[in-house]
């Protein structure tokens, strides 16, 4: 809808994401909030794609193992699974893997606290426009009875 008229913009079944948000910046409405990437989201999956990105950097190089294997051992690792197929056979990468283990776990956690709550946050206020919505329209409906 459009701030001046009321009416509904016209949107194409061929728009785009990024048309729609132009759309929005065009006619200077405010995105709607399901629409909007949270940027403590962004943040929080973009650390953990860094540290595995650095996880299989670090052991690929330092154990010499495929990408395939350094990117497996990484994620094993960060998500606490540990199969013990592969490991650490020298004493710097065992060095690396503890502290890599201690700051990871730790980012993993914090950045699936993030997601989590944000979710949770989004449906409760989904919920509750739903429920003022309701509530509105049952007064609504209350004082045309009345007025019967």
């Amino acid at each position: 809808m459009t701030k001046k008229s009321g009416k509904p913009s016209k949107a194409a079944s061929s728009e785009t994401i990024s048309d729609i948000f132009e759309n929005y910046a065009r006619e200077k409405i405010q995105v709607p909030w399901e629409l909007r990437i949270d940027t403590k989201i962004a943040a929080a999956v973009s650390a953990v794609a860094a540290l595995l990105l650095f996880g299989t950097f670090v052991y690929h190089f330092m154990e010499n193992w495929s990408w395939i294997q350094a990117f497996y051992f990484s994620v094993t690792t960060l998500t606490t699974v540990g199969y013990g197929d592969i490991h650490p056979t020298t004493d710097l990468s065992r060095l690396f893997t503890a502290g890599y283990i201690l700051t990871g776990v730790a980012i993993v956690l914090a950045s699936l606290e993030i997601i989590g709550s944000t979710y949770i946050t989004r449906r409760e206020t989904q919920i509750l426009l739903k429920k003022q919505k309701y509530e509105s329209e049952r007064t609504k409906r209350k004082k045309q009875r009345q007025n019967l």
